[in-house]
């Protein structure tokens, strides 16, 4: 069996706890910041809906409706440990360990992976100590063990369109015949040898209307931000908002506080809910915030309450990846009406 076992990790080490820890900007555990986990919820395949009841040390495993197991908070901090040791030793995220089909036999588990369409990957149910409330949040999981995860996967639908003038058909076919190991950027900078580019528009008319929710002119700043790394081959999400900043073509009173917040905001909704090529209403799916299973092992958490700690935290931390142009058919020039065009592609990588 291949496990996402990361995700069974980040749920055993849950589980065993029994807290949610937050984080600050730097993945540090906020001591004394925490949420008591009441239960945890999982929907299976073919109708099984698990819940995971925490109490007095003890967690009792709920399969739809009856108790079928019963599991000390003692051995399944043991079992985290394993799986830990485990992912460590392993060469990816996701791949067999032989404990972790009798793990999940434990928990009454099929699968872990939550839906690639879901932003939620846990829900939980957790009580506010401040406030006393009890609330059940759903919350998306990332890993920093093994490959860096994507915030915002390629496609199609994340191709932004550039006009391009001052260029011949001669310069247009020699453009597009690089094909060194760097041609994406080389070709842009062949571009700008002959002519300028500009910002036009989009491939995906859903995902601009989602920017446009955070920002009627977020659309124009993803493009610039792509295409100062296009054009410098720089890919740090927080360098290139400085650089786009410098220039500041949107003509901002403090345009290094607007641009950062602005990126910042694009950043958390990808994280917690908008998808490019489904309509978002702007709320987020991942309602209770986001889950970070660190290198050392830690399980915390990016809630609601400190949403300016996860906003930093994804600047820092992501950066712009380029992905497949045969795949997502984008980095040629192109003409409709005699006049030429270039896409270039959005990918957000965890660093």
């Amino acid at each position: 069996m291949v496990a996402s076992v990361s995700e069974l990790y980040a749920l055993v080490y849950l589980l065993a706890t029994g807290k949610l820890y937050a984080a600050d900007d730097k993945l540090r555990v906020i001591e004394d910041v925490y949420f008591p986990i009441l239960r945890i919820l999982r929907d299976g395949l073919q109708n099984r809906h698990i819940e995971f009841h925490i109490n007095g040390g003890n967690v009792a495993v709920i399969l739809n409706g009856e108790k079928v197991n019963s599991l000390s908070m003692d051995y399944l901090s043991d079992k985290a440990k394993e799986l830990y040791r485990s992912i460590v030793a392993g060469a990816s995220r996701s791949f067999a360990i032989d404990s972790a089909e009798a793990l999940m036999g434990d928990l009454a588990l099929t699968k872990v992976k939550a839906s690639t369409e879901d932003k939620s990957d846990i829900t939980m149910e957790i009580h506010d100590i401040q406030t006393g409330i009890d609330s059940i949040c759903g919350f998306s999981i990332k890993s920093e063990l093994g490959t860096a995860p994507t915030l915002l996967n390629a496609s199609n639908a994340t191709n932004f369109i550039y006009k391009i003038e001052g260029l011949s058909i001669v310069n247009m076919n020699e453009v597009n015949a690089i094909e060194t190991k760097t041609k994406l950027l080389d070709r842009i900078a062949k571009i700008r040898e002959y002519g300028t580019l500009s910002y036009v528009g989009m491939e995906n008319a859903t995902f601009k209307d989602n920017l446009s929710l955070i920002d009627t002119s977020m659309d124009s700043i993803v493009a610039e931000i792509i295409l100062e790394s296009y054009s410098t081959g720089e890919t740090d999400c927080q360098a290139l908002v400085s650089a786009v900043a410098a220039r500041n073509t949107q003509n901002y009173n403090n345009p290094n506080r607007l641009y950062t917040y602005k990126m910042k905001k694009l950043l958390c909704s990808t994280a917690l809910g908008m998808m490019p090529s489904k309509e978002w209403n702007g709320h987020d799916e991942a309602t209770g915030g986001y889950i970070v299973v660190t290198r050392s092992g830690n399980v915390v958490a990016y809630h609601i309450y400190n949403r300016d700690f996860f906003e930093t935290y994804l600047l820092e931390h992501t950066k712009l990846e380029r992905g497949s142009s045969t795949k997502h058919h984008y980095g040629l020039i192109y003409l409709v009406d005699g006049e030429m065009f270039i896409k270039l592609n959005l990918q957000i990588r965890f660093k």
